[in-house]
């Protein structure tokens, strides 16, 4: 929804470069939603390192595993 593509196919794989529309602006607007949606935080670092969405997902993944740890 905030790339505005309805029927974007997203593999862990996938980069920016790959869907028309992932601007940095956007890539913001998608860490913004997923730290709500998920209620976690991004630190500074973990931003640098988001090279493909599966970046985002292994950090999601590892900061949801943090919390039921803890």
């Amino acid at each position: 929804a905030t790339l505005k593509q309805p029927a974007v196919e997203v593999h862990l794989e996938t980069t920016a470069d790959d869907i028309p529309g992932w601007d940095s602006l956007s890539h913001a607007v998608i860490l913004m939603n997923t730290e709500k949606a998920f209620d976690i935080r991004f630190v500074p670092q973990e931003v640098l390192e988001l090279d493909r969405v599966g970046d985002l997902v292994a950090v999601i993944e590892r900061k949801l595993a943090d919390v039921t740890d803890a």
